[in-house]
């Protein structure tokens, strides 16, 4: 029996045979094919691999990141900072506390009567 080959044509990478033109030619068509189909699943099944893979990292890395996001963490991280004196409860009940602290009575200048204080300025009479 003599078989004539088709002569082998140069296919791009994945690019499935052409069609055979008659239908003995059809088992051999079908094993290059399939070979073909096969080498395409086969890299496809890789790369999605691939991919889940680095979407699973990516997903550990949001997680462990997460993790560290807290105010304490944050006040932390800020505070190891080199010239940051932080204002704690402590440091305002001091200062709200100051005039007591130093015997002061009365109110600071400016937070009464604006306008009395102005007619003592502006009014012109000995102190």
């Amino acid at each position: 029996m003599n078989r004539k080959t088709a002569p082998s044509s140069k296919r791009i990478e994945g690019e499935l045979p052409a069609a055979p033109p008659n239908s003995k030619d059809v088992p051999e068509w079908w094993d290059e094919t399939t070979t073909v189909l096969d080498r395409m699943r086969t890299e496809t099944n890789t790369s999605l691999d691939s991919v889940r893979s680095q979407v699973v990292e990516v997903g550990t890395q949001v997680d462990n990141v997460e993790s560290q996001i807290s105010a304490s963490n944050i006040k932390k991280l800020y505070e190891d900072n080199e010239d940051t004196n932080s204002f704690t409860d402590f440091y305002k009940n001091r200062l709200e506390n100051l005039e007591d602290a130093l015997g002061i009575e009365g109110s600071a200048m400016g937070t009464g009567n604006e306008q009395e204080i102005d007619n003592k300025v502006l009014g012109g009479g000995s102190f």
